[in-house]
């Protein structure tokens, strides 16, 4: 199919400037959340000449959930534990306007705040301003902005239990006690069972509603080839799992600490 896209020129009269090839249009179901299978990574990296073999990796929650400041985790913990000002103490304090929001110069204050500071930042400002109270910020908050920090600690308690998992059975190993984990079941190189599935908890949060997560993931159609200039990498991964835990598998990294 072609189609021609008129536009206006100044006078309003209509031209034929661009053209517009639409292919293959056909109807399908439509997309609902939970629908994706999962993804295709192509990946370029930069002095690598090999990577490991293994395809399974621990399933941990990727560093960017956590953040830039890698603390939406503690943010979401403080409004858990209804510690309001704290959590939002701890939001302003990764801005660039932080000095710009404790200092006591109103006009060189609202200046900074609105030239450098991100929109939630913004908002927590003005809202003070207002004689707000910071659990009315807090849960002012745009609902995707709660969630962020909510999950990153609903995350965090999950990774952390894949650390205990790691911990447990390098225990178990070195003192020579085996157990179904190393006699049954094929283990990822770190000692977790490659079946086991870890909750993730339900809180005291109507977003927060728990469920499960496999504890260790797997690389699907995994490729990789050397240039002159970079190494290439390709796996296909099911839904939520991260291609940045992935390449720490593939890179000759394990254990995850925040």
């Amino acid at each position: 199919i072609l189609e021609t896209v008129p536009e206006c020129d100044i006078n309003g009269r209509e031209y034929c400037k661009s053209q517009i090839h639409i292919f293959d249009i056909k109807r399908a179901d439509i997309k609902r959340l939970g629908d994706l299978k999962g993804n295709k990574f192509t990946i370029k990296l930069n002095g690598v000449r090999e990577i490991n073999k293994n395809t399974k990796f621990l399933n941990y929650f990727g560093a960017q959930r956590f953040g830039k400041c890698k603390n939406n985790h503690k943010i979401g913990e403080k409004i858990l534990n209804r510690e309001y000002e704290e959590a939002v103490e701890m939001i302003m304090k990764n801005s660039k306007g932080y000095e710009a929001y404790k200092s006591s110069e109103s006009e060189n204050k609202i200046k900074k705040i609105t030239t450098v500071c991100d929109s939630t930042e913004k908002y927590i400002f003005m809202m003070k301003l207002k004689g707000k109270t910071d659990k009315n910020i807090v849960f002012g908050l745009k609902r995707e902005i709660r969630m962020l920090y909510l999950h990153a600690y609903q995350s965090y308690l999950y990774n952390e239990s894949i650390n205990k998992e790691i911990e447990k059975n390098r225990q178990l190993y070195e003192s020579g006690i085996t157990n179904d984990v190393f006699e049954d079941h094929e283990v990822a190189n770190v000692g977790v069972d490659s079946s086991l599935i870890l909750p993730l908890e339900k809180m005291n949060d109507k977003m927060l509603k728990g469920g499960s997560r496999k504890a260790v993931a797997e690389c699907i159609a995994l490729e990789g080839k050397s240039y002159e200039t970079h190494f290439e990498v390709s796996f296909f991964l099911g839904t939520s799992s991260y291609a940045t835990m992935a390449l720490r598998e593939l890179l000759g990294k394990n254990k995850l600490n925040l």
